[in-house]
């Protein structure tokens, strides 16, 4: 299982490896605008990229922003060059997407499709070669559908086209959506950094060091105890 921090911005992603061990980060066009915006740092995609790599060890999911399939080709391949082997090419699921995502697999380029809402979705991103499929939980939930049933349902159809395809839960607002999402069979989360900074913290676990703490004063009172 790994963990990705959804985030383009440098100094959120230095933040999360200072928290813990994560294995990439995913951007997308909407998280590349921000982070030019956050850092005042106007930037084209591959020089982000290429600082991410940088700062991770782990992948770097990085998203196409054309919308006709040569138009994707050619980017995803200018884009998968900056690192073959660390980058990972996140691609709509259209049609134009899905051919796309065909011809990148067979030229060895890993692919995600991504904006996915439905098991015919991930069906589809499945037959056509996708390594990954990424469901976008928080809106699905939000327009009245089940995440849980839902990774369900896309794991049981993809079983019947192309099993290498793992799901990367997207989308996921609270840690209680994080651990669900694994819980109901996804393989990867990407989370925001507020996400992944409150999944360490827990009413309960700050009682108790608050109670070892309490206890720690009243040992070092006592004469000759040494801690």
């Amino acid at each position: 299982m790994g963990i990705f921090i959804d985030s383009a911005n440098t100094n959120e992603v230095r933040e999360a490896l200072r928290l813990g061990r994560i294995d990439g980060v995913t951007t997308n066009p909407s998280l590349l605008l921000r982070a030019a915006q956050e850092t005042g740092r106007p930037q084209t995609e591959v020089a982000i990229v290429k600082e991410l790599l940088g700062i991770v060890d782990g992948l770097v999911f990085v998203q196409v922003t054309a919308s006709d399939e040569e138009g994707m080709v050619h980017e995803a391949r200018r884009l998968a060059a900056i690192s073959p082997d660390r980058v990972r090419i996140k691609v709509p699921c259209t049609p134009d997407g899905l051919r796309a995502i065909r011809t990148l697999e067979h030229e060895g380029i890993v692919t995600a499709a991504t904006a996915i809402f439905s098991p015919a979705q991930a069906y589809l991103s499945s037959h056509a070669g996708a390594s990954y499929v990424a469901p976008y939980l928080s809106q699905f939930e939000q327009a009245g559908g089940d995440p849980a049933r839902l990774i369900g349902e896309m794991k049981a159809v993809m079983a019947r086209t192309n099993t290498r395809t793992e799901i990367l839960a997207a989308s996921l607002k609270t840690p209680g959506a994080v651990t669900a999402a694994l819980a109901a069979g996804a393989e990867h989360v990407t989370v925001p950094l507020d996400v992944y900074k409150a999944m360490f913290q827990h009413p309960l676990t700050q009682a108790a060091l608050d109670r070892f703490g309490a206890a720690s004063q009243e040992l070092r009172a006592h004469r000759g105890f040494h801690v």
